[in-house]
């Protein structure tokens, strides 16, 4: 039997399983021991080091506390060692996997000495293991398989049995009280209740209830069409929903041109649209910001000589070489159509375009050259000549002049004009 002095403390993982209590049973599943002794907070400990098992028994409850009992055997112990920890596991009744539930430690220098088989042949340390919880009821031991009555085990379960018949000696019982208020319930001849309670007095429902309109006489299953929702299986495929990460987020992210929208990598002047950008004449360039000002078919006037696409870009074209603009009057048969041309740089005069009266004068015509037949015409306020010669009447009257054509040109000056095409 033990002498040392224990420190009991149930774990972090203990402390969780207890939180369920009042909705899952527990189930203590195995007990451990170890020789080494932590010195650290014993809550945090998850597992014994270099574990020996240990054999658990059936508990007994009485009032807030749940005893058992635990054994350990030499039996396959090779080499003593000094017993330090004492682990209990536990687990949700319907959890796979135990946890480390309560920690047993010995105080320093105290631990219980372990013989060898060797050493002690048949050894046994018997330890009884108290739990002051309420709702015990909903604590289980799942019994070693090998586990035997030990005689303090033999000996307190027939104390309980003697304090049990006692009890049950010094209460008589009135026969009248059967099945009566604050009397006792009566049973039928295969022991069942002769008054059965309904399922809400057992704080139960009724067999009747319905689950989605399934009757709970029996176990039921519920898929996914009876509550309306789609089949998990549907999750990220196609005509199916799609799936959510731990961020809440899309697993199956669309892309941009799902959702007709320009990727972030899309650049503006070489500028990712990565975040909100603000464009300066840098970006877009002299050249570029020129070229827009003029639209095709724009009319570029300059001094400088050469064609302005090699300075700001676009197609340009040379444009009214030696003529000069008119604004277009679509009145003006003349003017009434754009890029139509017309004029001339110089005129020779018809006779149409001559005055219609150049006014009234005497001539005198005379033999000026006899020999040559020349005669010369000239103007007098008289019919009197008064040059020598012979005088000749009624000859028709010629005049002299270059006949060529004469200058049209307004004031001008010159400049290089250009064509958007392009």
């Amino acid at each position: 039997m033990s002498t040392s002095k224990w420190t009991s403390v149930i774990t972090n993982a203990g402390k969780n399983l207890l939180s369920y209590i009042s909705e899952q049973h527990i189930v203590i599943t195995k007990a451990q021991c170890g020789g080494t002794r932590t010195e650290g907070n014993l809550e945090e400990l998850t597992d014994i080091q270099n574990p020996k098992d240990m054999v658990l028994y059936p508990p007994q409850s009485i009032e807030n506390n749940l005893q058992f009992r635990i054994t350990l055997s030499n039996q396959n112990i090779s080499t003593g060692f000094s017993l330090y920890q004492i682990g209990i596991y536990a687990k949700l009744e319907k959890q796979e996997d135990d946890v480390l539930f309560m920690v047993i430690q010995a105080t320093e220098n105290q631990p219980d000495i372990i013989p060898s088989n060797q050493e002690s042949p048949n050894y046994v340390n018997d330890y009884v293991v108290r739990l002051i919880v309420a709702n015990t009821d909903q604590i289980t031991v799942q019994v070693t398989a090998d586990a035997y009555a030990t005689t303090g085990f033999v000996l307190d379960l027939k104390t309980e049995l003697k304090s049990n018949i006692q009890n049950l000696q010094n209460t008589k019982l009135d026969i009248t009280k059967l099945n009566a208020p604050n009397g006792a319930a009566g049973l039928d001849a295969s022991g069942k209740l002769q008054q059965m309670p309904t399922a809400s007095d057992v704080g139960a429902v009724p067999t009747s209830r319905t689950v989605n309109s399934k009757p709970l006489s029996s176990d039921i299953v519920l898929n996914a069409a009876d509550i309306n929702a789609i089949d998990a299986s549907l999750l990220g495929q196609a005509n199916g929903v799609a799936t959510l990460n731990s961020s809440n987020k899309l697993v199956q992210m669309p892309t941009s041109a799902d959702v007709g929208a320009v990727p972030t990598d899309r650049t503006i002047n070489g500028i990712e649209l990565s975040s909100n950008i603000t464009l300066s004449t840098k970006e877009i360039g002299e050249k570029n910001i020129c070229l827009a000002s003029y639209r095709i078919g724009d009319l570029m006037f300059t001094t400088i000589e050469g064609n302005p696409g090699n300075d700001i870009g676009g197609t340009w074209a040379a444009w009214g070489q030696g003529r000069t603009p008119v604004g277009v009057n679509t009145a003006d048969t003349y003017f009434n159509t754009v890029e139509k041309t017309g004029g001339e740089k110089t005129h020779k005069l018809t006779v149409n375009e001559l005055p219609s009266d150049i006014g009234n004068f005497n001539t005198m015509l005379w033999q000026d050259e006899p020999t040559t037949g020349a005669f010369k015409l000239e103007r007098h306020n008289t019919n009197t000549s008064s040059n020598p010669g012979t005088d000749f009447g009624g000859a028709t009257i010629r005049l002299e002049g270059g006949g060529q054509a004469h200058n049209n040109l307004q004031p001008y000056i010159t400049c290089y004009i250009w064509k958007r095409t392009a």
